[in-house]
């Protein structure tokens, strides 16, 4: 999959349990982008995103969205990424997490609606969450 004009990420509580950011809960997505230059694969400095999770609560079953990355300038390939879930209670699912892309930042699929994971978005990697604390995976876009 190469890289989009522009993308960006969901999560989807699919936990079981309710995310609350004041007791504790973080969401964190980390995106080291590389282009090949002349024959060599390149790395770039991290994107970090908190996937629009910095106050209130994020309810099963509910999303939250990333910010937009720009790729028009950069030209970037791929990435190499890092999901994690901070879970502030035990839980039973999974944290999902899903790519939008948009040819011209004023077209989404999730325009016609809110978010909708299966109509939306490209299944990009599941966290599973048994318990409270830190769980995380890496992975290729």
């Amino acid at each position: 999959m190469a890289l989009a004009k522009y993308y960006r990420f969901w999560a989807v509580n699919n936990t079981g349990v309710t995310s609350t950011y004041a007791s504790g809960a973080r969401l964190n997505l980390r995106i080291l982008p590389w282009k090949y230059v002349d024959g060599v694969k390149t790395y770039y400095d991290v994107i970090t995103d908190d996937l629009g999770f910095t106050t209130g609560e994020i309810a099963d079953g509910v999303s939250s969205e990333g910010d937009v990355q720009d790729n028009r300038t950069n030209l970037y390939q791929g990435a190499k990424c890092y999901f994690e879930h901070v879970a502030n209670a035990a839980a039973s699912g999974s944290y999902d997490l899903y790519m939008e892309e948009s040819d011209d930042n004023a077209n989404w699929p999730s325009d016609n609606d809110d978010f909708d994971d299966e109509v939306d978005g490209i299944h990009v990697i599941s966290v599973i969450q048994g318990q409270a604390g830190t769980r995380g995976k890496n992975f290729s876009i």
